[in-house]
């Protein structure tokens, strides 16, 4: 395998639904020695746009108050956890998150600021 083809896709999920942008990534395809990149979004957006949604989860100029980076694996298929450090102040957060279901999850976390824990049903159309 002297140049191996490539057919790498990343995207990030908006979760904030007053978002313009529901999703936003990059795909890397072509050889290792000539990768082609492309950024693409839903709805599309202005690539600047797109990378900012990738990096903070908000478009540039947006108030990213709230952006952190985000580590985390699955254990096992259905539990995932992660661990989160703001990228403005002090605030670490664990979380910790399991699929019931297809559909059903539970999520818990606890940060430097606050707790809590949610429960999420998942509708796709």
């Amino acid at each position: 395998m002297d140049n191996p083809v490539l057919n790498i896709e990343a995207i990030r999920k908006i979760r904030d639904r007053t978002k313009k942008v529901e999703s936003a990534g990059v795909r890397i395809h072509g050889t290792a020695q000539a990768p082609q990149l492309t950024l693409f979004s839903t709805p599309p957006v202005p690539e600047g746009d797109i990378l900012s949604y990738i990096v903070t989860g908000t478009a540039l100029g947006e108030d990213v108050s709230n952006a952190m980076l985000s580590l985390g694996t699955y254990l096992t298929p259905q539990l995932y956890v992660g661990y989160g450090l703001s990228l403005v102040n002090q605030n670490r957060i664990f979380n910790i998150r399991y699929e019931l279901s297809r559909k059903w999850g539970v999520e818990a976390s606890i940060g430097t600021e606050d707790k809590g824990a949610d429960f999420s049903y998942i509708l796709e159309w």
